[in-house]
């Protein structure tokens, strides 16, 4: 928690989203790419085991983990902070009496009136001789009343952040989600103007997609959008399908799906990826229980060698397709889950396989037994060498591409001398040789171990 202080005192750039979707395994998957989530304990269906599980999976990510809830919630606040959050956001903070309250509740004695409670944090504290370190407390301004107050409101003691609550504040002023609204930027410059002259930091939330450069000037944290708008969102940028992971708690998978259908629609593919978590038995019990969602394929049920175990799943989870591939390592095992009805959608890797010439194999093999190819992808350059396994397959078998997918994550792709592109949900055809995969110079030259600056 004093690092989080320390890069927000500091001014630090943080960029984050806001996690309503419950679960450990989505949490760290959806903050790997950022440097802090706030988890929605105001807007979402959440509890304070959901909001447990999600700051430990976020922290595995490597990134900071806040909770946001109403500011007067000071017992839940504590047990939170027990839990090893490392900050809180106060919602719709309007006077200064409402942020110091919640900082007395939120800090240790002597400075407040915070208990110390036997949970996670503490416990990992016990024999550090010293009372635990002060968190990280952000009030959000979201009213009309917050804006008013907030010179008074950023002189508060202990309020490390005010972050403009872009999206609620644009509705009280009437003019609902309209970033260039005289009346919203300027209640931002008069937020803005506070912060710096208070000493504290400012920062922005909400669909920050659309503002505009004048209204984010100076803010050091900018927190963009929600898990499940962020499906909605690719939706908007032309992409057919999202997928979510499932696997751990039935109900919160229930729960997840759907979210994530009510944001995508009912005419774009919800496809779901186990990671090889369950027996045949569970599969098939709770791939039933998601069915009602209009699942395009459900992945790697169960242990990605059992080709009888997939074969059984597949006949007993029908219709949704089973898919799964991705850590078969030669053309041998995709023949045997072919001949043995294992699969409906082949998951090649570029790099699990003997190179390109067993992927023509795994290709030629798919294209006899009519399996549609859906490559794994995501990780660093496997979106760059996928799209020419799919785009061979296009061209010189298949001749289409219905009920294909390449998978596609926006990460890492500037370390990269041709980095892969999209375009309305689509791979952009590469205009160089090669396989795409060559690293930029700078970037080997800043990663390479023990050496680079980024081991420093």
């Amino acid at each position: 928690m004093d690092e989080l202080r320390d890069q927000v005192l500091a001014r630090a750039p943080l960029a984050g989203t806001v996690l309503t979707l419950p679960g450990a395994t989505a949490a760290e998957l959806l903050a790997d790419p950022f440097d802090l989530v706030w988890i929605d304990l105001e807007h979402a269906a959440l509890g304070p085991l959901d909001a447990q599980e999600m700051i430990l999976g976020a922290q595995a990510a490597g990134t900071f983990a806040l909770v946001r809830l109403p500011a007067d919630a000071h017992a839940l606040m504590a047990t939170m902070l027990d839990a090893g959050a490392d900050g809180v956001v106060l919602a719709d903070v309007t006077s200064a009496e409402v942020a110091r309250a919640a900082i007395g509740r939120a800090t240790h004695p002597p400075d407040g009136s915070r208990g110390w409670g036997p949970r996670r944090l503490s416990l990992r504290q016990r024999n550090a001789g010293r009372r635990p370190a002060r968190p990280s407390v952000w009030v959000q301004i979201e009213s009309a009343a917050g804006v008013a107050q907030i010179a008074t409101i950023a002189q508060v003691p202990g309020v490390d952040a005010a972050v403009v609550g872009t999206a609620d504040l644009s509705f009280a002023l009437g003019a609902p989600l309209d970033m260039r609204a005289p009346a919203l930027l300027a209640a931002v410059q008069t937020v803005r103007q506070a912060c710096a002259a208070a000493g504290t930091a400012f920062g922005l939330a909400g669909p920050l997609h659309t503002a505009p450069e004048v209204l984010v000037a100076g803010a050091s944290i900018l927190v963009h959008s929600t898990d499940a708008r962020l499906c909605a969102e690719a939706m908007d940028e032309g992409f057919t399908q999202v997928k979510i992971k499932v696997g751990a708690v039935l109900a919160d998978d229930v729960r997840r799906c759907q979210i994530a259908r009510e944001a995508i629609g009912d005419e774009a593919g919800l496809a779901v990826d186990a990671n090889q978590v369950w027996d045949v038995a569970t599969a098939i019990a709770w791939v039933r229980e998601l069915s009602p969602f209009g699942l395009e394929w459900i992945e790697e049920p169960t242990a990605p060698f059992d080709v009888l175990g997939h074969a059984a799943i597949r006949r007993g989870v029908r219709p949704v397709p089973v898919a799964t591939g991705e850590h078969v390592a030669n053309p041998v095992m995709f023949k045997q889950f072919l001949q043995a009805g294992g699969l409906d959608i082949m998951q090649i890797d570029a790099c699990r396989v003997a190179g390109v010439n067993e992927n023509i194999a795994n290709l030629l093999l798919a294209a006899k037994f009519g399996v549609p190819v859906c490559p794994h992808a995501g990780g660093a350059g496997l979106c760059e060498i996928v799209q020419h396994l799919s785009m061979f397959d296009y061209v010189a078998l298949s001749g289409t591409t219905e009920g294909r997918r390449i998978e596609w994550i926006d990460h890492l792709h500037e370390q990269f001398t041709a980095p892969a592109t999209i375009r309305r949900g689509r791979y952009v055809t590469p205009e160089t040789p090669g396989a795409s995969t060559q690293l930029r110079a700078e970037a080997v030259a800043e990663f390479s171990y023990p050496g680079g600056p980024a081991w420093r």
